[in-house]
């Protein structure tokens, strides 16, 4: 007897949650969520529930840290037209089987211990009765650049400040997403709000100066075939495209990143900047060497030398800095002559000219 109520019990149970599933919350977009479709999900709440399911989970077949993989894993036999689990075995990833264990229900983000693990779970970024295929983290909780927890995020790039802005236990020389997306520095890629710079004729013809983007732009499965969204990459970190910040020949694979939303041509050819190909095709120096990716607080066009400091801590290789100017000037970038003054191999620019080490003056275009 006890038994039949156990499962009159546990089936009860697996109705409401099916009942719950299929009513849609009014925050969910006229798109079908895509687990609630039957074209995308034929076996219904049974292809995630059943009436014995893994205890401590809501009648789940699997555990938390294995149900996705159910559809989404290398073994699934095509359940599910993305197989997320092979892409998390990228060179570069949200580490989802390494840190699951950490996660907890109810915790609190951004983190306040700085001694906390740094961890995900594909829970964190997906709710699995809402999300959709335009917006996979459809009905996440979000971080708004107003330092406001959200219950929802209404943006992207609201759910990654989750853990990549303000978090106490962010990775020794990760900076704060947030501050560097902030509308009210020099400059920054308009992620939160369009970009100030109103002359960027590099765009290509999909943009322009008002366009927004999104962190997912970016950064993602660099295999346009696989499984999309950033969950892992063979370029860190977790990079849509290749982008080397070391000095090297240029190439469209060098930087394809960059000309993902720039054209090579105009680059090269110099209609933004006069020198740019001097210093990439010349010079082969890395677009990472001059610019930050995200935003900074003073520089305009995303130039990285207006705080010395931070340009130290920035170049991964120290060699490649040589320091400050013949002149005793710190370096720094003047965005109205739009020149730099700093020593860069071994060739010194300062407010009089541009001279080789030997003194030896360069002429004009240097």
């Amino acid at each position: 007897m006890k038994s039949l109520q156990g499962i009159l019990s546990s089936s009860l149970i697996l109705c409401l949650i099916a009942v719950l599933a299929w009513a849609a919350p009014p925050w969910i977009e006229e798109e079908s969520a895509s687990h609630m479709s039957e074209e995308r999900n034929p076996e219904g709440c049974a292809g995630c529930h059943k009436v014995s399911g893994v205890p401590g989970t809501p009648l789940l077949k699997r555990s938390k840290g294995e149900i996705c993989y159910e559809c989404h894993g290398f073994f699934s036999r095509g359940k599910a037209k993305a197989d997320v689990e092979t892409v998390f075995t990228k060179f570069s990833k949200h580490p989802i089987q390494e840190t699951t264990k950490y996660h907890f229900r109810g915790e609190d983000l951004p983190e306040k211990l700085p001694t906390a693990p740094r961890h995900v779970s594909c829970f964190d970024c997906h709710v699995s009765h809402v999300s959709t295929p335009k917006k996979p983290w459809q009905g996440a909780r979000g971080f708004s650049r107003t330092r406001m927890r959200l219950n929802r995020a209404s943006f992207e790039y609201e759910l990654c400040y989750l853990c990549h802005s303000d978090s106490a236990n962010r990775p020794s020389g990760a900076k704060n997403k947030r501050q560097e997306f902030d509308p009210f520095n020099d400059s920054y890629h308009p992620v939160e709000l369009t970009g100030r710079n109103k002359f960027v004729p590099s765009l290509i013809r999909e943009l322009n100066v008002n366009s927004m983007i999104a962190c997912t732009d970016c950064h993602g499965n660099n295999d346009p075939i696989g499984a999309q969204g950033p969950h892992g990459s063979d370029y860190a970190p977790i990079l849509k495209a290749e982008y080397r910040t070391y000095e090297g020949l240029e190439s469209p694979k060098a930087y394809e990143l960059c000309y993902m939303c720039h054209d090579r041509r105009s680059i090269l050819g110099d209609e933004g900047f006069r020198k740019h190909s001097l210093h990439i095709l010349t010079a082969s120096t890395s677009c990472y060497t001059c610019h930050v990716s995200h935003g900074i607080e003073r520089g305009k066009h995303l130039i990285r030398f207006s705080d010395y400091n931070d340009y130290v801590r920035d170049i991964e290789d120290i060699s490649r800095l040589v320091g400050f100017s013949n002149t005793g000037s710190p370096i720094q970038y003047d965005s109205q002559s739009i020149r730099c003054y700093l020593r860069c191999h071994d060739i010194d620019h300062n407010i009089n000219g541009v001279f080789r080490a030997d003194g030896t003056e360069l002429p004009e275009g240097w």
